[in-house]
């Protein structure tokens, strides 16, 4: 069978989120994002363009609230779903759960954006 190029709106991928236990054991979850696909440059692009903001936005000392919108506002721009995902009860992908699940875990924008930009074509981060 012929490989047949298309490009879709979006696309899934699998995100390693981890934290300590308890027990003081690292512990890593799998979680499936869904994504919007943007081609090869506009991916280059939009990833540069992140980065030079959250550098410049780090500059100023943001407060850990600060910190957290910002993530929020980043993710919202390139994260549109996920595959069970329960967040007391809702499994539903919005705002408030995403800020949930960042509150949480707090490694896990980093591992979200990172995981992107590794699904999305091997952007590279930073300099």
């Amino acid at each position: 069978m012929a490989f047949v190029v298309t490009s879709t709106p979006s696309f899934a991928a699998p995100i390693l989120i981890g934290a300590y236990d308890e027990n003081g054991k690292y512990v890593e979850h799998q979680v499936q994002f869904k994504f919007k696909r943007f081609d090869r440059v506009k991916t280059k692009e939009f990833v540069d363009e992140m980065v030079r903001k959250t550098e410049e936005f780090m500059k100023g000392e943001p407060s850990p609230e600060q910190v957290l919108e910002n993530d929020l506002n980043d993710l919202e721009k390139f994260v549109i779903g996920w595959v069970d995902v329960d967040v007391n009860g809702s499994t539903e992908f919005n705002r408030d759960n995403l800020r949930t699940l960042l509150l949480t875990y707090p490694s896990a924008a980093r591992s979200i954006f990172w995981g992107y930009t590794q699904a999305a074509g091997g952007a590279k981060l930073g300099n």
